[in-house]
């Protein structure tokens, strides 16, 4: 690459101003279909922090535009020399674009995605350097468009992996130091806090290019948005306090509140988006991590003998009436699913792309509104082009990035780098105590007690066939519970249920994510005939998708056949059951404790007397069983509270196994509790795949000790 002059540079920065991306179309031999996401967790996020309304903003994309201006003028009259362009920069002059088109074929929306990244990858680099560094000495992008979760290709029809990150500062990053180096005091450490705290920056919802998807496009945000219904009235939540502030002025150099000059004052006084609140936020509303614990507490159980204690769950209820998702049009779906990513992510702008079409939209947090704008024709975009637009794009986003977070209190907006606390080894606990015959007694007194409360809690609750389920942990809080059906009991249309005849469970946490699902912990509350009431903490498996489900059946048929055989250091499948108004499916089944992963962080462990025996004895009753489990890794092992150890997470077991089979996985059991197994980062194994991170059901895609070896008995 030839030396540019500043004027030179000046004039190919221009050029990529007016630059549009070429033109996309679908390989003809392919046919990506969107499957519509679920609304289903939607439906549950607390009542502030849900969608009210859609406006479109004709105006958004000429602003987008104002932002770039603003800049240049700024590098005008600072009479800023722009970093000289060397080789190994990526500075998109209109030579390196020619060489860099993507002509791959596009098949679905991932290749939609790759194609797009050309783009992102020149208006990153050009945005970050002339907002950020531009007295830096080379041209280098502190923001980034890539990859920030694995799932690529389980859906044609859409792709939602990628988004717009801010990269992380690394001290000594030879590459990228320079350009951090060049950015002011305050500036910089802001850029850091959101580094550490908060680096997605944007979402992209990316489809394949198809007349539906296009269609889609053309009318997203033109019919409001329907408020939501309380389905069952009851004790109405508390709302959760996770409001993150909204920038106060908009990038294009308009204060955020004169868009909203109508507004109620219900909404101007609240914590409803500090950019239009009286006063700023005393401490950071950021969701806490806390919020979604990793491992919540063991089985526990009680009895009381009074329905008063039951609060909530003392009335009959009626079945409401089905409305389905099929109904909701698809356009609402995808507004609702994506504001969900949003409030997840905490991000601020949600971009819309197929390729040919696009939108571009803002969140605003205290008026719960969604801005979108105008629809944009990708290959044919003037005034501005392409280009220019989203050059404007990262620039409001990087703008919209720093404002909220200079509202945070700095103490709370910095990631605080703790000592890390030693675990405690609840194993190694467990083996220190003395093993006297008192002791041993008590112990197996104990056992007949727990065992006895967990068949009187599982046969009562394996009575109900409706399930009442309801959300309260980080941004999730119920105002209208799902209500869910046992599966495979037949339809008699009954429609209202005793108190004694539906569970009430409300999940408090989120455990995994896996190849079944989403993995939650829960508390699940029923009433007897009697009138007792049953507590216990629970896990819940979410399936949304075909081929989830039809894991998650297979792995409660095998809870099943393992009940029916008295096998024990199993959980105990309380019931399966499908959602009166979706497709979700949901398992629910007895918490097991901490698995073994979470209780040795070391790579390497031994497990001792007695567990490492009772362990061989559980697999030894599974295979009898007629049971081999085919995925044992440490996540798949936990211990609860009182040392009680169990095998967990059933959706590849097999049933009939062969000898061979059986004795090979516990030869796999024997060297895992021996100390000699090989976690996946360390050494390439065909044990277990390298995205899986904790236990029930967090791999993706799990192999187990001889799936791709010999599968049948030499």
């Amino acid at each position: 690459m030839h030396q540019f002059s500043h004027d030179q540079i000046l004039d190919e920065i221009h050029k990529l101003f007016d630059w549009n991306p070429p033109s996309l179309s679908l390989d003809l031999s392919t046919h990506p279909k969107l499957n519509a996401p679920s609304c289903f967790y939607y439906d549950h996020l607390d009542d502030k922090l849900s969608l009210k309304e859609t406006i479109l903003m004709p105006a958004l994309t000429p602003n987008l535009s104002a932002t770039v201006d603003r800049i240049m003028k700024t590098i005008k009259d600072h009479k800023t020399i722009l970093p000289p362009v060397s080789v190994g920069d990526m500075f998109p002059s209109t030579e390196y674009r020619k060489a860099h088109i993507y002509d791959e074929p596009i098949t679905d929306a991932y290749s939609v995605a790759e194609a797009y990244e050309t783009t992102a990858r020149h208006c990153a680099l050009v945005a970050s350097t002339l907002l950020l560094s531009p007295n830096s000495p080379n041209w280098r992008s502190l923001i980034k468009w890539d990859e920030i979760e694995l799932g690529a290709g389980t859906n044609p029809g859409l792709d939602e992996t990628h988004a717009l990150q801010l990269k992380e500062h690394v001290k000594d990053d030879v590459i990228n130091g320079q350009a951090w180096n060049s950015i002011e005091g305050e500036t910089f450490s802001t850029l850091r806090r959101i580094s550490q705290q908060s680096p997605t920056l944007a979402l992209w919802e990316i489809f394949s290019i198809t007349p539906d998807n296009e269609g889609l496009l053309k009318i997203l945000g033109e019919s409001p948005i329907p408020s939501r219904t309380t389905v069952m009235e009851g004790i109405p939540p508390a709302s959760h306090n996770l409001h993150t502030p909204d920038a106060l002025e908009l990038p294009w150099g308009v204060s955020m509140s004169s868009l909203y000059d109508k507004v109620p004052a219900s909404i101007n006084s609240g914590v409803l988006g500090v950019g239009i609140a009286k006063d700023h936020p005393k401490r950071s509303l950021r969701f806490p991590k806390s919020a979604i614990a990793k491992n919540p507490v063991s089985l526990h159980t009680t009895l009381t003998g009074s329905k008063g204690h039951f609060e909530e769950h003392s009335r009959a209820v009626t079945l409401p009436k089905r409305t389905g998702q099929e109904k909701v049009p698809i356009s609402e779906i995808m507004l609702k699913h994506a504001w969900l990513r949003a409030v997840r992510k905490d991000s601020t702008f949600l971009i819309f792309h197929c390729g040919t079409l696009e939108r571009i939209a803002f969140r605003h947090r205290g008026s719960q509104t969604l801005h979108i704008s105008g629809l944009i024709d990708v290959a044919r975009c003037k005034y501005p082009g392409y280009g220019k637009l989203h050059i404007g794009l990262y620039m409001a986003i990087i703008y919209d990035a720093l404002d909220r977070m200079r509202q945070l209190p700095e103490e709370n907006g910095v990631t605080q780098v703790k000592k890390r606390r030693r675990k405690v080894n609840t194993l190694q606990s467990k083996v220190k105590r003395p093993r006297t015959r008192a002791l041993v007694a008590k112990l197996e007194i104990d056992e007949i007690e727990h065992e006895m409360t967990c068949d009187y809690l599982t046969k009562n609750s394996t009575r109900c066939d409706l399930l009442l389920l309801r959300l309260c942990y980080g941004i999730y809080n119920s105002s209208s519970p799902s209500f869910f059906l046992r599966s495979g009991q037949p339809r008699t249309g009954k429609t209202n249920f005793r108190v004694h005849e539906y569970l009430s469970v409300t999940l408090t946490s989120e455990i995994a994510t896996g190849a079944t699902g989403v993995v939650h912990g829960a508390t699940l509350k029923f009433l007897s005939g009697k009138g007792e009431v049953g507590n216990m903490t629970v896990v819940v498996k979410f399936s949304m998708k075909p081929d989830q489900q039809k894991k998650l059946r297979h792995e409660y048929s095998v809870y099943e056949e393992l009940a029916s055989s008295h096998v024990k250091g199993v959980p105990r499948a309380i019931g399966l059951f499908e959602d009166h108004n979706s497709d979700v499916l949901a398992l629910v089944m007895t918490h097991t404790g901490t698995c073994l992963s979470d209780l040795y962080p070391e790579s390497r462990f031994v497990v001792e007397e007695p567990q490492r025996s009772s362990f061989l004895r559980v697999m030894s009753d599974i295979h009898a069983a007629g049971v081999r489990h085919r995925d044992i890794r440490p996540e798949n092992l936990t211990v609860d509270d009182d040392g009680r150890v169990y095998i967990i997470d059933f959706d590849m077991a097999e049933t009939s196994p062969t000898n061979g089979a059986k004795s090979r996985e516990v030869a796999h059991l024997t060297e895992l509790l021996d100390g000699r197994y090989l976690p996946p980062n360390e050494v390439p194994s065909e044990r277990t795949n390298p995205r899986s991170t904790s236990g029930y059901g967090s791999g993706s895609a799990r192999s187990s000790l001889d799936s791709n070896l010999v599968t049948e008995e030499e």
